[in-house]
């Protein structure tokens, strides 16, 4: 690490320590910070957020880049959301500091990984996960495993604009690139791959939960329902808060510090039952179109088409991008996924044996020639 590394290193341990201190926004209960960083020192500023050691070396990130970040209190960051902006010299990313406190005990940071370079995350194979549309036990915080219940109308509202949003020939998610769909057998989740309004060619496999408005955009990928991507069972904690949860623990003589991730649910599903479930699912993915499309040679159009988009559940998707990367889930995943919210998964290097988590996606933009593109390159 050279001393301009070392210099931003400071730096940005001084700007996440001043977080907590910043003034609270009353109407959600959580705090927002914007900070703007020189873009070429972005990548060490990620890495001290998140507690760990070592700094990026180099520019490893794309130009395109945009970070909702959580610091937990005690000192618990966790990525939330990405989403992309047109960037100039400096990046500036936005903090959203929540009040209360995470289920976890953990302070161990999760990895977070990024692509090589622009060019290449566009050209490997990614991962879409989608979580479903807001509900009102997710409006209260209840953990809703096998309970199905519809989304609310605000829910619905905001995966539409979703998809208008991110998906299109011209957007993060493009439909002629999706090879396969993975959806959760659950009402909510099915109604939140309904309203993206992808287009397929004869039914879907399940009778549909409501209508669409907008034109569908074309999709030829198929859609399968899953038991692996079913939400956690919470068996016991069926339908009750995480504040409940640990006022029962210790009316049982348990623990209260409960934790999903090391805990599991009494009556449900263990760590491990999930971890089972997604790893069957990883291995699902990287044998049937991943590898396939890793090892074609460059410029067979087979190969563009190898992404694949996941509608389920925040646990199941959080546990889903922890076991990607090849880290177990008693570690407990400092991602975040809101209601309604996407990420991509992707490997670095054009490398299957190189799984990571990617940061920033850049949109998909088609050329005809390259005297067009030279042209671009001009302006």
């Amino acid at each position: 690490m050279g001393a301009d590394d070392a210099d931003w290193c400071v730096r940005a341990s001084l700007i996440c320590d001043l977080l907590p201190t910043l003034s609270t926004t009353a109407r959600d209960h959580r705090r927002t910070h914007k900070v703007t960083i020189p873009k070429r020192e972005i990548g060490c500023f990620l890495k001290v957020f998140c507690g760990q050691k070592t700094v990026f070396q180099g520019t490893t990130l794309p130009r395109l880049f945009s970070a909702t970040l959580h610091p937990f209190p005690p000192a618990v960051p966790a990525v939330s959301s990405l989403s992309n902006v047109s960037l100039s010299s400096h990046h500036s990313l936005t903090f959203h500091e929540y009040s209360h406190r995470r289920d976890s005990g953990s302070n161990k940071p999760s990895p977070i990984r990024s692509q090589h370079s622009e060019s290449s995350s566009m050209a490997t194979p990614r991962v879409f996960i989608i979580r479903h549309g807001e509900t009102e036990w997710s409006l209260d915080g209840r953990h809703t495993g096998s309970t199905d219940i519809p989304l609310t109308a605000n829910g619905e509202k905001r995966v539409k604009a979703t998809g208008k949003a991110l998906i299109g020939d011209d957007r993060l998610i493009v439909p002629k690139k999706l090879a396969h769909v993975y959806v959760s057998p659950r009402k909510r989740a099915q109604r939140t791959f309904e309203l993206l309004n992808l287009g397929f060619q004869g039914p879907l496999p399940w009778a549909r939960h409501g209508e669409c408005e907008s034109k569908a955009v074309p999709c030829d990928a198929k859609v399968e329902v899953t038991e692996d991507i079913r939400e956690w069972d919470y068996g016991d904690y069926e339908g009750i808060t995480s504040p409940q949860i640990r006022e029962k623990r210790k009316q049982q003589g348990l623990d209260p510090n409960w934790d999903i991730w090391r805990d599991g649910c009494p009556g449900g599903e263990s760590p491990a039952d999930v971890n089972a479930r997604c790893d069957r699912l990883i291995k699902d993915i990287r044998e049937r179109f991943h590898t396939p499309a890793l090892n074609k040679p460059k410029g067979d159009p087979d190969a563009d088409r190898a992404d694949v988009l996941i509608v389920a559940h925040g646990h199941i998707l959080r546990a889903f991008a922890q076991r990607w990367t090849g880290l177990s889930l008693h570690e407990g995943p400092s991602f975040l996924l809101e209601a309604g919210g996407v990420g991509t998964l992707s490997y670095e290097h054009h490398n299957i044996d190189e799984p990571a988590i990617l940061l920033g996606s850049a949109f998909h933009v088609d050329f005809e020639d390259d005297e067009k593109l030279d042209k671009l390159k001009k302006v």
